[in-house]
């Protein structure tokens, strides 16, 4: 196994705590990541998210591997914080530190550290593959944010009580975006 890493960072008007619950919400990369199809939930506590998420990869050959990925999210919304791994078949294992920094002026830097784990063999095409799927992300995730199309909703209201539609459920009023 080897080990490669990179940061990306953006920078998103919005309050925070707002900016973090939209960013932190895996359902609403459902969309904007390239490889990103369906999300099931599996387990949640108030600060731990397990679920599969169903993947659509493009290798180099042009082919399409349809790919299930296992994942743990653990949420630190005090400390703007929270950290996400996953494995996906071949052995390919994804960690990631995403913290928010408020900035002046009511915007907020989120930088995602990622660190991507695999044989030799897949190594390049992981990393390049996985920055350029996050990077895509966050210019989508700012773009809507930004644009008001997304509301933060605190986890884990966002999650049906029914796991296993993968969709965002919807809530009442506007306390979620309160501080």
């Amino acid at each position: 196994m080897v080990q490669a890493s990179q940061d990306i960072s953006i920078v998103i008007n919005g309050k925070a705590k707002a900016v973090y619950d939209i960013y932190a919400n895996v359902n609403n990369a459902i969309g904007l990541h390239p490889f990103l199809k369906r999300i099931v939930p599996i387990a949640n506590t108030h600060t731990v998210y397990d679920f599969l998420s169903y993947e659509d990869i493009p290798l180099p050959d042009g082919t399409i591997f349809p790919s299930i990925t296992m994942a743990r999210q653990t949420f630190d919304r005090q400390n703007l914080v929270y950290t996400s791994e996953t494995y996906t078949f071949p052995g390919i294992i994804t960690r990631q530190t995403i913290t928010f920094t408020e900035l002046p002026n009511c915007q907020v830097q989120v930088t995602e550290h990622l660190v991507f784990e695999t044989s030799p063999v897949f190594i390049e095409q992981a990393t390049q593959g996985g920055v350029f799927a996050h990077f895509l992300v966050q210019q989508g995730i700012k773009a809507k944010i930004e644009a008001g199309l997304l509301r933060a909703i605190k986890f884990p209201k966002y999650l049906r009580p029914n796991p296993g539609h993968g969709r965002p459920a919807a809530c009442g009023g506007h306390d979620d975006d309160c501080d």
